[in-house]
């Protein structure tokens, strides 16, 4: 019965912890976000990358960009490529819309 209860626990905690990992990502791609400035960005950038579980080398290998563009994508340097950086946001799934 120990055995059992104990199973059934951490099933339990498993399903809660996949829930709060896809409403955080609902939360990410729902979201319509003002972007001001290359650190709210790289801010975006980050969450919506942890959000998915993957690392910056799980990213680099997905995109063809280098770990160190994408360490400097989250870090908000403003000396990054933009193709480079819309590699990134794409492969994440992050729309991005321009507004005069």
């Amino acid at each position: 019965m120990f055995q059992r209860k104990n199973i059934e626990e951490k099933l339990l905690q498993t399903v809660k912890q996949v829930l709060k990992q896809e409403f955080d990502k609902i939360e990410v791609e729902a979201a319509n976000i003002r972007i001001s400035d290359v650190k709210e960005l790289a801010h975006l950038v980050r969450q919506a990358r942890k959000s998915q579980q993957l690392t910056i080398i799980d990213l680099a290998n997905l995109t063809g960009v280098s770990k160190d563009v994408i360490h400097k994508i989250e870090k908000g340097d403003p000396s990054v490529v933009f193709e480079k950086l819309l590699s990134v946001i794409d492969a994440l799934g992050i729309k991005l819309w321009l507004q005069k």
